[in-house]
């Protein structure tokens, strides 16, 4: 069984949901992949660059937490959570459903 797409083209029954019929060529698994760098790569360079403007400005070292004797600075909490919030949402939009076995 064949469906109509956009431009009128015919497909098999079950592959329209893999072709994006607004770009040529383009498959919904690119737009995954595209969502999944920028992600990564806004998450790895807009937390490093806060951190690091707030160390340029000279904020990245002032206390703002005292955790079991440990001084925490703004620095040091912008890294930790930035990264540690751009690493769960990666893990829990793209990474969680795969099967990760060993040998």
């Amino acid at each position: 069984m064949s469906v109509v797409v956009a431009g009128g083209e015919r497909e098999e029954a079950g592959t329209e949901g893999l072709r994006d019929p607004r770009v040529e060529g383009a498959t919904m698994a690119s737009y995954e992949w595209t969502r999944f760098l920028v992600v990564l790569v806004g998450g790895v360079l807009g937390f490093g660059l806060a951190s690091s403007g707030l160390y340029a400005a000279g904020y990245g070292s002032v206390p703002v937490a005292n955790l079991f004797a440990i001084t925490v600075t703004a620095g040091q909490l912008v890294w930790v959570l930035g990264y540690g919030v751009t690493a769960f949402v990666l893990w829990f939009v793209w990474l969680r459903d795969l099967e990760l076995t060993g040998v």
